[in-house]
């Protein structure tokens, strides 16, 4: 069936930006778009390495500087931020709010998002609108919330669903980076840097953490650059907290990342909410800390205190400070 001309008036410039445009949109048979339209990328999405690394500090590779990414300011996106269809691609496009994911099967790629006094940045999920397998590759989310009433997550796959892959983005300008509350997510090759609050450090509770993992089970945290920030009192670089309802938590992999921080609070912190159980089956194995980091591993404190990982039916080597020395869990 032929598009109405109104239809066409309206999918033809988002082609001609290179968008990648949401269901049901399509040509019909035989139809070709215009010549002007760039078009998709031929290259694979590369492999998230099995091997050690983490990104460069200068980005190289990672965000919109990853070689599947044809520019560094991409064009305004002009679709939807609600998205309800499954299956869709965003790619190549310039975000200035909140995007709603609340179907399954979406990619996000090469985008280049901020949401200056939002609460999030991309929110996987809402209550009666689960999502299941989003991916999140190649992008740039930057600038989420930071004012006195709105202490933004940069990304955000809540509990309403499962699965993610968030890999070979860069990440900074928001309170927490990534805050994770579902099972079946793999976090790998991010940079994650400069996190920020609205007001001094520890005061009324404000602090930063990079990621966390507040739910869920098979989760893979590796190959990530992580510098919250040079001077900041970051809470926990990397956080594994049950919190909320208490939900079970186990299966954590924390492998191969470059971690460093401020030198205050915790890098790696595996404790509990307060009448929870403690996570299980954690493997904290082969990380690096940098110069600027105190405590490298925690079990927390308190009532709040869990015992080593490896009392958990986890294990831990190989975590070395940047003098060389070995770190325990």
């Amino acid at each position: 069936m032929k598009l109405a001309v109104t239809a066409l008036v309206l999918l033809f410039p988002l082609l001609a930006q290179g968008q990648q445009l949401e269901p049901p949109y399509q040509l019909d048979p035989g139809e070709s778009p215009p010549a002007t339209v760039p078009p998709p990328p031929t290259t694979d999405p590369a492999p998230v390495p099995s091997g050690g690394g983490w990104p460069a500090a200068n980005g190289a590779g990672v965000g919109l500087n990853h070689p599947n990414c044809p520019t560094t300011n991409p064009p305004a996106y002009s679709g939807s931020t609600t998205i309800t269809q499954d299956g869709t691609r965003i790619f190549n496009a310039r975000i200035t709010s909140t995007l709603t994911i609340k179907a399954h099967n979406v990619t996000i790629e090469c985008v280049d998002l901020t949401a200056s006094g939002a609460s999030f940045g991309i929110r996987i999920g809402q209550s009666g609108a689960p999502a299941n397998n989003t991916t999140i590759r190649y992008s740039r989310i930057h600038n989420v919330g930071v004012t006195s009433t709105r202490q933004g997550k940069c990304i955000y796959p809540t509990g309403n669903g499962k699965g993610a892959i968030i890999e070979y983005n860069e990440i900074f300008d928001c309170e927490d980076g990534i805050h994770s509350e579902r099972s079946d997510v793999t976090i790998a090759w991010n940079w994650i840097h400069d996190m920020k609050t609205s007001g001094t450090e520890g005061v009324s509770g404000l602090h930063s953490d990079p990621i966390t993992i507040a739910a869920g089970s098979n989760i893979a945290i590796r190959n990530n650059l992580l510098a919250p920030h040079p001077t900041l009192n970051v809470s926990s670089t990397i956080m594994v907290q049950p919190a909320g309802s208490c939900p079970v938590m186990g299966n954590i992999d924390i492998v191969e990342n470059f971690i460093d921080s401020d030198g205050t609070g915790h890098t790696i912190l595996s404790d509990r909410s307060a009448g929870c159980s403690c996570p299980t089956g954690m493997d904290i194995l082969n990380n690096q800390f940098g110069s600027k980091v105190g405590t490298a591993v925690s079990n927390g404190s308190g009532q709040k205190a869990c015992p080593p990982v490896t009392q958990r039916g986890g294990s831990c080597s190989g975590n070395r400070r940047f003098d060389g020395s070995l770190v325990g869990c």
